[in-house]
């Protein structure tokens, strides 16, 4: 999608342990709900929270694999508008779930998280092997 194929390689594969355990971490916050009452707009907010998640994983990975190949002051200046643009679409899906009733905003919130959390757990059980 936004990676071209001759430096993606070594983000690759990080990325693709990362994102199917990033989805899995939806499976105990689906449980909660159908505990508590089923609403389905907590699982829209999980939905479109992940795949955000998912979507900015892969810019970031882009624009980290662009920076590289630059020089310091464009490197930065990339990887600052890249931080802007992904706070700003975050910040426009959260108003969207905060203003309109389709998605819970809760629900958007937790999965930007999951990247973090999963790559904590990872180092975890990676250092014990």
């Amino acid at each position: 999608m936004f990676m071209n194929s001759e430096n993606k390689d070594g983000i690759k594969p990080l990325l693709k342990k990362l994102f199917p355990r990033m989805i899995l971490l939806n499976i105990p916050v689906w449980i909660v709900t159908l505990i508590w009452g089923f609403d389905l707009t907590m699982i829209i907010g999980l939905a479109v929270g992940t795949a955000y998640s998912i979507v900015c994983c892969i810019y970031l990975a882009d624009t980290i694999n662009k920076a590289v190949e630059c020089s310091q002051g464009k490197a930065k200046s990339m990887m600052m508008a890249c931080y802007g643009l992904r706070f700003l679409g975050m910040g426009i899906l959260g108003y969207l779930a905060l203003s309109f009733d389709f998605m819970n905003f809760v629900g958007f919130i937790l999965p930007q998280f999951y990247p973090r959390m999963v790559l904590t757990i990872m180092t975890f059980f990676e250092k014990k092997k």
